[in-house]
């Protein structure tokens, strides 16, 4: 049932003779700011429906929870094709009505906007559910909500309890089994709309999913699934779901259609237009061919009913879209059959005659709207039926139809292809004359939806000076046509894959090992730039799948795009720092691992104390299965208790994948355990050269036993007379001891980190004193290069053997090979010798640091001097678009301007902080200044001045 809110009191009866009320389309841009990529047009903005962005690939579209997906007459981006980012202008949007209809008994439920008359129809409402948050809206003017956006949690409605959760369908694999936690496109939307705005209400609900592709074979096209459901008590026996469209190529209105069968089984199912001429018209820039697919009709019905028409003769009255959906044309005169029903078939028009509809008889085709519809069904109460459709672009026909062809392809595996890693969550830091960017690594742990391995292969940076409306330098294909843009930068990981990829010849780097952190210096002070990182994969040559790369974005919305100016820091600000050196030691045990704090951002730094701690054996997940164990660490503020960071990895080969926290970094290398280390750790005068090693000598010789590597085992040369230690001697071998003792110029001990013990008394030196094959030593052990612990040929030297009974009832046992060679330098006495086994980071291990906050010093005079205006003098066509920048300003001050007669115009507050603020060249009335020069006064809280002078010049 159409329920009208009528904004102009003249709308177009169906079957009225008078001549229909037109629109110039080619003037609705104008009504659009062209500052923002996404809007919604006064006085449209409202609570009362949420809207949903498609903006992964290169179709651009708002798509709405009554029913519509796509009107420009309302929403932009309509279909915007190809989406902002390739250098075409934005003018470019094919989506003038696409509306999801429904027909029972000769009422027809949708949601439209006439253009012509101002017919503002919404028999689909939102159902009243969770199904988004609010948080997020369209602009901080419009806040119109953003619907539950699978790439944005921050949208997801929240349960009782505040946490959010995901309203729709999760990922269905090609068996049909859903995956948790798993997303079928690169932006998933969901919202359901009733036939709660109808006059009738017959129980009707319509879960909509909408589909946006990055993967390039995707990128041309969007997807949506409806699941229709009877939630009334009674029967719904004769319901016709179907569509009415209007494509628009340009705006020369004049258009053409065809209808065909797309996959050769026997059935018609896709409708597409393209432009008569094939030549944009301005501002158009580039014509391309637009189809709907039916994918899945209820009970397969397919297309049963398909109408053109020209659009100035859009129907009004439920009884009139009833006729198109049904094929209806008793009692209707052949004139007006004739506009709306073409060719013998009743319910199939013949695209023949679409010529026709040019007003001027040119046979050049016309402005032309479209319905569809499916049926008649029947809904029992509780059951639903599915309805899925494509909408696909191409640069021509031939291009249409391969893109047609891989919606069939996808259909087919159930939505799944082969899919790019996640976008990267991308982060600035802006300083002066520079922007650090920081990304996470998730996208590393990405899975491929068909070979189910992670396919993850690198990084691109890229930024734009145009608000995204193109990333740098374009990359063409020898025909000209546009490919790409040239990354910023580029990191890849150091394996076996680099170079260009054989399907896509997308270029995959030089192994250059990655990294997540850019650090872009060739910026302007005060200058908006947008930069946005995108993750790639390695593709599957073997199996023709290219490599794929996640979307570059559209708007700062997005995870993986952000706007930032760098600029100035306020002159009297004193940067933060850390306490103490930024390689940290720990306060509670020891390791071999190195901790330290990277400065992000000094200025973010808070007077803080941290500390670290590590958890081992912490699970590694794939979904629901745990994998792997790995050492993790906590982040904590010491001072409130708060959590920053919990079971965190450690850093990895990139050394920047840790999160960034308060303005810092933290770099945790770990070292693999296991290995023993033995050296000099002590020495007075030249270091001993003798051979004492830990490493076994032949296979079976086991020369550590149950190392603990929290203990340090320290060998201290003592040649006092009275000093040493007495050991008995070990027959090795038999592998027994003896009674027989000998004096060694040693002392042994044990070393936990906190208590130094002695275990000389554990002590004894083993020789081969039972071997059926003599002697490989002379018996005893002394520091005489060549002496008595000197093997010629060294097959089975002396060993010391050391022995430590933990307080955990373990025995750890240290065999030290030793051979004194007669050209070896002696040790000297009380030099040390340390063995220890490689200590990685672990439980019980404890770092503490502080830092000391970015603060502000009272401003100097010397500080206000480097107060500057820029540009200056300011020239209209000034790239900061009639903005003039007051640099290296106080964190809190007020700017007061006047004109060359002295007279106040304008007084600017400065209180955010920062070290900038701008003037909009306009006075206190909001009217702006004339162009001459103007005198500006800045003056802080405790009363220091600077006065500087400033030019607008035309």
């Amino acid at each position: 049932m159409i329920r009208r809110t009528v904004l102009f009191i003249a709308y177009l009866l169906f079957f009225s003779a008078a001549a229909p009320a037109q629109v110039d389309e080619s003037k609705v841009y104008k009504q659009y700011s062209a500052n923002t990529f996404v809007e919604i047009l006064k006085p449209y903005q409202t609570g009362d429906f949420s809207v949903g962005i498609q903006s992964k690939g290169r179709v651009a579209n708002v798509i709405t929870d009554f029913g519509q997906l796509g009107q420009f007459h309302v929403f932009a981006p309509s279909i915007n094709w190809p989406a902002w980012g390739e250098g075409a202008k934005d003018e470019q949007h094919y989506g003038w009505g696409v509306d999801f209809m429904m027909g029972y008994r000769g009422d027809v439920l949708e949601s439209f906007q006439d253009p012509a008359s101002n017919i503002i129809s919404r028999d689909w409402r939102r159902a009243d559910e969770n199904l988004f948050s609010g948080n997020v809206t369209v602009s901080e003017s419009d806040l119109t909500p953003i619907m539950a956006t699978s790439d944005n949690k921050e949208t997801w409605p929240l349960d009782s309890y505040g946490n959010p959760f995901w309203p729709g369908i999760w990922r269905q694999d090609r068996d049909g089994v859903y995956h948790p936690g798993e997303f079928t496109s690169e932006r998933d939307l969901y919202t359901v709309f009733t036939d709660e705005g109808n006059h009738t209400q017959y129980g009707l609900r319509v879960e909509q999913t909408a589909y946006s592709f990055t993967r390039r074979y995707a990128e041309d096209f969007l997807i949506f699934r409806f699941n229709i459901k009877n939630t009334g008590n009674a029967v719904l026996d004769s319901l016709f779901p179907g569509m009415m469209l209007q494509f628009l190529i340009d705006f020369d209105n004049h258009d053409m259609i065809n209808f065909i069968d797309s996959n050769d089984d026997g059935e018609k199912d896709l409708v597409y237009m393209w432009d008569t001429d094939l030549t944009p018209r301005p501002p158009w820039i580039k014509v391309g061919y637009i189809g709907l697919l039916l994918v899945t009709s209820p009970e397969n019905n397919g297309v049963t009913n398909f109408h053109f028409f020209h659009d100035d003769f859009i129907p009004s009255k439920d009884e009139d879209f009833w006729r198109l959906l049904t094929s209806d044309t008793t009692g209707l005169p052949d004139t007006l059959k004739a506009r709306y029903f073409h060719g013998d078939n009743v319910h199939i028009d013949d695209v023949s005659y679409a010529p026709d509809l040019d007003p001027e008889g040119l046979g050049r085709g016309g402005e032309i709207t479209w319905t569809f519809s499916t049926g008649p069904v029947s809904l029992a109460p509780g059951d639903s039926m599915p309805m899925e459709i494509a909408i696909v672009l191409g640069d021509d026909e031939a291009d249409l139809l391969e893109n047609v062809q891989w919606v069939h392809k996808l259909a087919k595996n159930n939505w799944n292809g082969s899919n790019p890693p996640s976008s990267p969550v991308l982060s600035t830091y802006p300083g002066d004359g520079k922007v650090t960017l920081v990304w996470d690594a998730s996208a590393e742990e990405s899975v491929d939806n068909i070979s189910g391995e992670k396919d993850f292969e690198g990084y691109k940076v890229y930024r734009s000076t145009d608000r995204g409306k193109s990333w740098g330098k374009v990359i063409t294909d020898p025909h000209g046509q546009f490919v790409g843009y040239v990354p910023l930068a580029q990191y890849d990981l150091d394996n076996d894959v680099s170079g260009y990829d054989p399907i896509s010849n997308m270029y995959l780097g030089n192994n250059s090992g990655l990294r997540h952190t850019f650090v872009d210096s060739n910026v302007s002070n005060g200058v908006e730039y947008w930069y946005t990182v995108t993750a790639y994969d390695r593709g599957d040559p073997l199996n023709l799948v290219e490599a794929l790369e996640s979307a570059k974005g559209l708007t700062p919305d997005e995870v993986n795009v952000v706007a930032v100016r760098p600029e100035t820091p306020p002159a009297n600000l004193i940067p933060g720092a850390i306490e103490g050196s930024e390689r940290l030691e720990p306060e509670e045990g020891r390791t071999d691992a190195t901790a330290a704090v990277e400065i992000i951002d000094p200025a973010r730094l808070k007077t803080r104390r941290y500390e670290i701690t590590f958890e081992e054996n912490t699970p590694i997940y794939e979904g629901n299965a745990v994998v792997d164990s790995a050492t993790t660490f906590t982040l904590k503020d010491a001072d409130s208790g708060d959590t920053l960071l919990y079971r965190q990895r450690l850093s990895d080969e990139s050394g920047d994948n840790i999160p960034v926290v308060d303005g810092f970094r933290l770099v945790l290398n770990d070292v693999k355990p296991g290995k023993v280390i033995t050296e000099w750790t002590k020495v007075a005068a030249d270091t001993c050269t003798f051979y004492w090693s830990v490493k076994p000598t032949g296979p079976n010789d086991i020369t550590v036993t149950n190392f603990d590597p929290r203990y340090r085992f320290k060998i201290v040369i003592d040649e006092y007379p009275q000093g040493g230690l007495t050991a008995r001697y070990y027959d090795l071998w038999y592998e027994v001891p003896h009674d027989s003792t000998i004096h060694l110029p040693l002392k042994i001990y044990v070393d936990d980190g906190e208590t130094t013990i002695d275990i000389s008394d554990n002590t004894f030196l083993g020789e081969f004193i039972g071997s059926p094959y003599g002697r490989f030593s002379a018996i005893g052990w002394d520091l005489i290069p060549g002496g008595k612990a000197y093997t010629p040929g060294f097959p089975y030297p002396d060993r010391i053997m050391m022995y430590y009974y933990t307080p955990d009832n373990d025995t750890m046992e240290v065999r030290l090979v030793t051979d004194h060679r007669p050209s070896d330098t002696p040790p000297s006495d009380g030099d040390e010798f340390t063995i220890r086994k490689m200590q990685p980071f672990y439980e019980g291990l404890v770092y503490r640091f502080s830092m000391k906050g970015a603060s502000f010093a009272p401003a100097s005079g010397e500080d206000m001097q480097k107060i500057r205006a820029v540009p200056n003098p300011f020239f209209v066509s000034s790239s900061f678009k009639n903005k003039i920048m007051f640099t290296h300003l106080p964190e809190r001050c007020e700017i007061r301007l006047f004109n060359v007669a002295g007279d106040l115009i304008r007084t600017l507050q400065h209180i955010d902080g920062s070290g900038v603020t701008f003037w909009d060249l306009k006075n206190d009335e909001g009217l702006a200044v004339a162009y001459g020069l103007y005198v500006f006064v800045v003056k802080t809280p405790d009363g220091q001045k600077f006065t500087g002078k400033l030019a607008v010049v035309r």
